[in-house]
């Protein structure tokens, strides 16, 4: 995931973020309410597992890795 972006969406909303039903009150709050969430819909509209690590930290080289590991399979 971009980083800067979400930091960047963060400070620009981060009243809203606060006064809405979740309280985000941190930088991390906001990053961890989004990998939630985006786990959380992944394995219910298609009934898998992902590593929410994996998704938001590899980088291309890891990534082109990962696919051709998936495919060998």
């Amino acid at each position: 995931m971009n980083m800067d972006y979400l930091e960047n969406y963060y400070e620009n909303h981060k009243v809203a973020l606060f006064d809405s039903e979740q309280e985000i009150k941190s930088f991390e709050e906001f990053k961890e309410y989004l990998y939630s969430t985006i786990l959380s819909n992944v394995q219910y509209d298609f009934g898998i597992d992902i590593d929410i690590d994996k998704l938001l930290n590899l980088n291309e080289k890891d990534i082109k890795q990962e696919i051709e590991e998936e495919i060998e399979k």
